[in-house]
């Protein structure tokens, strides 16, 4: 026994240092894996900084590979709630991104609507540019013809077609070729039409190649329902802005092309008879008499006019009909709360930026139709407020739910008093004073006839609307002690902490 002992500790001995050995192997082996998770967590995160959310979102794939192999428990699922975060902030940097894709499309309308614009007229006018090419070329009369067809105009492409010139050479004169200079004072013209249409489509993909790019991040994640419903609630207040926007460029140019047009057409038109076509190169065209020229003009100028107005008018049409599609969510807010909010609604605070964004852009319309439309646009919107409290659609109200209306209405007006438009917020006093008659109870004393003279700034108020309102508020109670017994009952302290006027 004691000549083994030793050679038991000594095996002893080895064992634990195997033991200890492969603990420090497995140690170092998940030090390394560590190192490797942490430097593609830095990589992540850099990534997103720099706003390449699709390598992060790629590299974030590798990530969840390494983790699904360290044995482990406790880092794996430190690293399993990171990598969520990681997914959460790629996909509120996406939302963000489109954003500000949609806002750099709102600031680039303008050019973005030019280079539009600038191509469409280089398409209508191509045709024009042909037919001045043809008529250089083959102006020139054919001869050898008999008396007969002496008043018949020659065609430029007949003048050009392989039977024509071949008798044209029967005279030294009859045929005359373009000078170098035409050719390439062509060429040029014709390296510059093209380029417009390329540089159109450069443009173009300049300005959606950012949304591509999260488009294909979303598709990645397998959440491209999730960015549809995100960019179609976003989109529809900067399309009125760019539409706002295009129209102004669109009326300037279609101006400048009216009038340089509409003399080119008036020569082709009236200049252009059978004996100015005979006479030869070097006879003038006879002009149009000035009546004519002045009518045509007039015509020009009317149509123009009827056009800028009409468009004009469903920029105000569009934008009425937006405020309806936001509006619409205020008949799903809880109209009988038990307490009052501290925040206003989010329906609120997406028709503030819908007009805040809007308004913005109606600064290329001309100052008249500026006021016009805001003016429009605010008297609609009071007149649709004052129809959710007084309509039929909500049934019940109590006077939380007209506490919380009376707190979305402060923000609105707020926004309306700092839009440079005089006097805007006056479209919006009515239906305060009404929001207003309630918060003080002083309904009661409304309605009564007796009290008819003593109703004050309420005098314009009509008393169907106010009973309307006061109906629905019979069938909803009130949770609050504040408000008393009765909603008629004047509270000694409004719910917004200011004392109430009413002893």
């Amino acid at each position: 026994m004691g000549a083994t002992s030793g050679v038991l500790s000594i095996h002893d001995s080895l064992t634990t240092c195997y033991t200890v050995q492969k603990h420090i192997d497995e140690s170092i082996e998940k030090l390394q894996q560590c190192q490797r998770i942490v430097a593609l967590a830095a990589d992540i995160e850099a990534y997103i900084q720099q706003g390449k959310l699709f390598h992060a979102l790629k590299m974030l794939e590798e990530l969840r590979v390494e983790i699904s192999v360290f044995r482990g428990r406790l880092f794996p699922q430190r690293m399993s709630d990171w990598m969520h975060v990681a997914m959460r902030t790629i996909k509120d940097e996406a939302k963000r991104n489109a954003s500000m894709w949609l806002e750099g499309v709102r600031a680039a309308s303008l050019s973005i609507g030019e280079a539009a614009i600038h191509r469409l007229e280089n398409q209508i006018s191509e045709q024009y540019y042909e037919q001045d090419v043809l008529e250089k070329s083959g102006h020139a009369p054919v001869l050898g013809r008999s008396s007969s067809n002496d008043n018949v105009p020659t065609s430029p492409r007949a003048s050009l077609s392989p039977a024509n010139s071949g008798r044209s050479l029967v005279s030294e004169d009859s045929f005359k070729l373009p000078s170098i200079r035409v050719f390439n004072s062509d060429a040029d013209t014709l390296r510059e039409r093209s380029n417009i249409h390329s540089n159109y489509m450069k443009t173009a993909l300049a300005q959606l190649s950012p949304m591509l790019r999260i488009l294909h991040v979303f598709r990645v994640m397998s959440q491209v329902p999730e960015l549809a419903a995100f960019y179609n609630a976003n989109r529809l207040a900067v399309m009125m802005g760019t539409n706002a926007s295009f129209l102004a460029c669109a009326c300037d140019r279609f101006e400048e092309h009216v009038k340089v047009q509409t003399e080119a057409w008036e020569a082709r038109t009236y200049g252009y008879s059978v004996s100015n076509t005979l006479r030869g190169a070097n006879t003038q065209l006879v002009k149009p008499c000035s009546s004519r020229l002045l009518l045509s003009k007039a015509a020009a100028k009317k149509k123009f006019d009827s056009t800028t107005t009409r468009a004009q008018d469903m920029v105000c049409e569009l934008m009425l009909k937006k405020i309806d599609e936001l509006l619409s969510s205020f008949y799903y807010l809880n109209w009988t709360p038990s307490t009052v909010l501290t925040q206003p609604d989010p329906s609120m605070w997406d028709l503030i930026n819908y007009l805040k964004v809007t308004f913005a852009q109606l600064g290329q319309l001309p100052p008249a139709v500026q006021e016009a439309v805001h003016f429009a646009s605010c008297s609609y919107l009071a007149k649709s407020l004052e129809q959710i409290l007084s309509g039929s659609t909500v049934k019940k109200l109590n006077m939380e739910g007209i506490a919380n209306f009376k707190r979305n209405l402060d923000v609105l007006l707020d926004f309306i008093e700092s839009v440079p438009i005089a006097q805007l917020k006056d479209c919006f006093v009515p239906f305060s004073h009404l929001v207003d008659l309630f918060i003080s109870g002083g309904v009661e004393a409304f309605l009564d006839p007796q009290q008819k003279d003593a109703r004050g700034k309420y005098s314009h108020l009509s008393s169907d609307t106010v009973s309307a309102v006061l109906a629905k508020m019979k069938d909803g109670k009130s949770s609050s002690k504040a408000w008393g017994a009765t909603f008629v009952s004047a509270p000694k302290k409004s719910i917004f902490g200011a004392k109430s006027s009413k002893k």
